[in-house]
């Protein structure tokens, strides 16, 4: 990958987001206790975020317009909880991205900021021990981390690495996911 995120680059990290999750859809719909049990989160997820790559066209290849239709649909192809939170935090990170043509690591972690900020301003009453909590850790990780000669790729490896370890604590903040035996979705 290269160092810098231009539309086509964002569109394959969507892409292959979607098709990484859809592996593992099954495997998150089990985890999902909280709010409710009901066991879609894994696709209300890979849905959401499916919707939003299939509006982006691939004649579009600037990362303005990339992130631009791509923040709008996701948000109305939204589905359920996790869909909202998730098509928040996408469209947090895209709209970081509104006006430039290419972003770079430090840019790509102001992205992530704002997707935390959209992601937490999405829910009536945020509590940790959820996605929330594992978006934000992983952030606040990757922000703290962060030196100017870090490349794209090391940046997602940090933030994949810090989600993994916060994503193991949610059973410590929120009781259900330890009584029931589960981490977050």
């Amino acid at each position: 990958m290269p160092n810098k995120i231009d539309g086509v680059c964002f569109k394959n990290m969507v892409d292959f987001a979607v098709r990484n999750l859809n592996k593992h859809v099954k495997t998150v719909n089990k985890l999902n206790v909280f709010p409710v049990p009901d066991g879609d989160t894994g696709t209300n997820m890979v849905t959401t975020i499916h919707k939003g790559l299939l509006s982006v066209d691939d004649s579009v290849k600037d990362l303005s317009s990339v992130s631009k239709k791509f923040a709008h649909s996701i948000v109305f192809e939204a589905r359920g909880n996790s869909g909202v939170i998730v098509s928040q935090f996408l469209k947090g990170i895209s709209e970081k991205f509104y006006d430039v043509d290419v972003a770079d690591p430090a840019l790509f972690i102001e992205a992530l900021e704002k997707g935390v900020q959209y992601a937490y301003s999405s829910v009536a009453t945020p509590v940790e021990g959820t996605m929330l909590t594992v978006m934000k850790d992983a952030t606040n990780a990757v922000k703290k981390e962060f030196t100017q000669d870090q490349t794209i790729n090391q940046v997602i490896d940090s933030f994949i690495k810090h989600a993994k370890v916060s994503l193991e604590h949610t059973p410590e903040l929120l009781s259900v996911l330890k009584e029931t035996g589960v981490v977050d979705s």
